[in-house]
This record gives structure tokens, sequence and C-alpha cells, in this order.
């Protein structure tokens, strides 16, 4: 995910990130980069269905119906910064720091309960494990 012109963020399942980060560092050998495993300080939680975007929209000023599929955007929701990740036409990922993971679930909870909000396992169509 392009983050800024000198700053990437990559993400994916759990447990792949060490080979990761040595094919990256070896890609990028003998040049003026910087490879950092933040794996530790952020998560993620998928939003998707009918209403997402609206529950968003109750969150944050940003004009999330414009985030075009594969673009991404940093912002604030409520008190805390945010990464929102359209991902495609069916969803977004909201991307924070994972001290912020009890505060973040009760929002989104609390926003998408009008909606029918619910839980379900992240399908491996998106490329990513589902979860255990």
């Amino acid at each position: 995910i392009w983050l800024s012109p000198d700053e990437w963020l990559i993400t994916g399942p759990k447990g792949g990130n060490t080979a990761l980060i040595n094919a990256l560092e070896e890609a990028l050998k003998g040049q003026h980069v910087q490879v950092a495993d933040n794996s530790g300080g952020y998560t993620m939680a998928y939003l998707t269905g009918k209403e997402h975007v609206t529950a968003l929209r109750h969150l944050g000023v940003y004009d999330f119906e414009s985030i075009a599929p594969g673009q991404a955007i940093s912002t604030v929701l409520t008190k805390i910064n945010v990464t929102v990740y359209r991902h495609d036409d069916k969803g977004c990922f909201v991307i924070f720091r994972r001290s912020f993971a009890d505060y973040v679930w009760r929002i989104l909870e609390r926003v998408s309960r009008p909606y029918g909000f619910g839980v379900c396992a992240v399908s491996s169509e998106l490329g990513l494990a589902a979860a255990e």
C-alpha cells in the first residue's frame, strides 16, 4: 500500500514476514532504504457490506466514497490515526495501532449495529489467511 512518496506498507497473513523482509532487503541492497517490520504494532479490520462506507462516515470526515480500489488514505477516525485501504468495491481495510484494538472494535460495533453488524472470518479470496 503506497502511503507517501517514500513509504510503503505491506500487509499479509501472519508468519510470512521473515522471508518477505529478507527478500526485500536483498532486492534493495545498495539503495538508501530501510525495511522495517512493524507487524507487532499494527492490526486491521476488514469492513464490508452494503453500508460499510456509511459506518466509516459516522467516524471520520473524509470522503470515503472517493477512495478507488487499490488506493489508501490516512485519516483520523474519532480519536485515532488510521489508514483506510479500499481493497475492492465490496470493502476496505482499516489499519491501526494494535494498542487501539479494543477501542476500534467498540466504535465499529457501535456505528455498524444499525446496519446489521456481524463478525466473520476473512476469506482467503482477499489474499489473507482465514481467522482461526
